[in-house]
Formats: structure tokens, sequence, C-alpha cells
């Protein structure tokens, strides 16, 4: 295996350990075709856009990664409750906030990389579809990593 693999690898450990409370998605590329019981407070984390840094330290080459973790929970409320759907949105938001503070705590994945970056999140959502209402957000970590020449 690579070192991209480990990467994958030590983030889903860290997100596992950081999400006890979460299912994690079998399929984080699209969302609707998870079941509607994984949903209900569910996670994944997905390969997004990798970027050579064009850097040559020794013999090795650097790299980002980016990788898009994604939260859902379920809005098990009615749409007048507004009290019950604000405690909704800072839950998961509080659980943004565990994500981001445990890829700070452990910056190099356990050792895997040499460093990890919250960058950011694109904010709640209510992703569309025929299903039950859940809000999600995304978020975007960069891993910057060696990578041998040959």
């Amino acid at each position: 295996m690579t070192v991209v693999s480990d990467i994958f690898d030590a983030l889903d450990s860290l997100l596992d350990s950081t999400l006890s409370d979460y299912q994690e998605f079998p399929n984080p590329y699209a969302l609707e075709s998870n079941a509607d019981r994984i949903l209900k407070k569910g996670y994944g984390f997905a390969y997004g856009p990798g970027t050579n840094s064009n850097r040559l330290v020794g013999c090795k080459h650097t790299f980002v990664q980016e990788f898009i973790v994604v939260l859902t929970n379920e809005i098990n409320t009615t749409d007048h409750n507004l009290s019950a759907f604000k405690n909704i949105q800072k839950a998961i938001m509080e659980d943004v906030n565990s994500v981001f503070l445990a890829i700070e705590n452990d910056e190099d994945i356990n050792g895997t990389a040499v460093k990890a970056i919250y960058t950011s999140h694109g904010g709640l959502e209510i992703p569309e579809g025929d299903r039950d209402r859940y809000l999600s957000v995304e978020m975007s970590v960069e891993v910057e990593f060696f990578q041998n020449r040959s």
C-alpha cells in the first residue's frame, strides 16, 4: 500500500473514534444511496481533489490530498418547533467542532502525514430528494504527505 492508503486508514480510525455515536455511510459519494437508518446520524469521508504541491524534499515529492467529511443528522421535529430545530443545528455543529479539534490535536494523522488541516465546511444544508429531512454538512480536510520519487 502507498502513503495515501495509510492516511485514509488513519483518518478512518480518527473519525471513527471522534464520531463514536455515528454510523458510517457505506457510500459517502452518493448520500441518497445510503439507508435512512444510517442517515439519521451518519458520517462518511471520501477522496476529494489531490494536488502536487510541487516541492521536492530530499528524494521525496510532497502532495496534498483533500478529503471530504460529511455528517448527517435527522430533523426529527415539526416545522413549527423552533427550539428543537435550533438544538439539532447546534448539535451537528458541535460534532463538526469535534472533528476540527481531533484533526488539530493529531495534525500528522497518527504519523502518516506531514500535516493535516481542517480547511473549511460548506455550512448546514438540507439535501434535496424525496426522503425524510436531514441536515448535512461537508467539511474539507487537506492532508500533505511525502511520496517517494520512484
